[in-house]
Parts: C-alpha cells; sequence; structure tokens
C-alpha cells in the first residue's frame, strides 16, 4: 500500500510510508514521575492532551512556553502547569523563558517542540513570505530552542510536526 506520493533518485524509487517505532527497552519511560517537562509551541490539542497525560496520569511537572498570554492559553484543569509567553522564533525571548522555567521546576529533562503555525496551503501556491513564516518555527524556532537549552543535561528532545507536512502543505 503506497501513500500514492513516491520520487525517484539515484535509478531508486522511494514510497513515503507511515510505520511504527519501538520504545528503547533500556532506561525505563523517558517520562515519568517528577520528570520536568517544556513544552514549546504552547497548548493547542495536541499540546494540551499531552500536558494532561503527563501531570495527571504520568505524575510529571511541565511547563509550557507559548505565544499567547496565559489567560488565553491555559485551560482551567491545566491552571497548575507554570507558563511563559515567548515567541520560540525570537531567540532573546526564548532564551529568558527557558531560564526562568529551568529555575522554577529545577531544571529540564524532557523538551517537547509543538510550536507551529498554520497557513495551510500547497507549497507550490504559497509566497515565499508565508511559506517562510510557517517554516520558521521549525527552523529558526529549532535552533533558537537548541541554543537556549546548550549546556543543560537533556534526555529526550522531541519535535512534532503535522499531517499538513505528509500532505505538502506548509
Amino acid at each position: 500500500q503506497g501513500s500514492g506520493q513516491c520520487c525517484r533518485t539515484g535509478g531508486r524509487r522511494l514510497v513515503r510510508r507511515l510505520s511504527t517505532a519501538d520504545a528503547p527497552a533500556a532506561g525505563g519511560p523517558v517520562i515519568g514521575p517528577g520528570c520536568r517537562v517544556l513544552m514549546v509551541g504552547g497548548l493547542g490539542a495536541v499540546g494540551t492532551a499531552l500536558a494532561r497525560e503527563m501531570t495527571g496520569v504520568l505524575g510529571a511537572r511541565v511547563a509550557v512556553i507559548g505565544r499567547r498570554p496565559r489567560a488565553a492559553a491555559v485551560p482551567p484543569d491545566l491552571a497548575s502547569l507554570v507558563y511563559h509567553q515567548a515567541d520560540v522564533t525570537d531567540a532573546a525571548a526564548l532564551r529568558g523563558a527557558v531560564d526562568a522555567v529551568a529555575a522554577e521546576l529545577g531544571g529540564i529533562d524532557v523538551v517537547l517542540h509543538l510550536a507551529r503555525v498554520v497557513d495551510n496551503a500547497p507549497l507550490a501556491v504559497k509566497d515565499r513570505s508565508r511559506a517562510a513564516a510557517v517554516l520558521a518555527v521549525k527552523t529558526a524556532g529549532t535552533r533558537a530552542l537548541e541554543a537556549a537549552l546548550a549546556g543543560r543535561e537533556i534526555r529526550a528532545f522531541v519535535t512534532f510536526s503535522s499531517l499538513a507536512a505528509w500532505f505538502g502543505l506548509a
């Protein structure tokens, strides 16, 4: 079963497929009781579900850095979350927010990069400035986040994508 998308390169035919990855066997779970998790990108549907699971079921301590003010971003049932407002593409603001989170949580163990800009349209019809704004969150944002975390012991750094990437949207 193909995805309907393929390319030829170096005489080979490549077909895009989703697959399941096995969790590493050694070391146990990455996120558990007392784990200090930094979520960057705010609390959309995925982030909110993850925050609820990590705080309620797994017992993790969760902090969020998002663009929106706290009152607009944090649902009432997650009021205990640490929250700082910063844009992931603003390196200086992000570094300040990461430093504040690390101070409040006593460190950072796991980073989840969920930040996104929604402006769905096929790349073929999107002008450069619109495409750049969408991509900057993951490109410049990831570089800024990496720089803000420099020198810290991080067990896991997970960058989330979207089905938009699967369908050629950006």
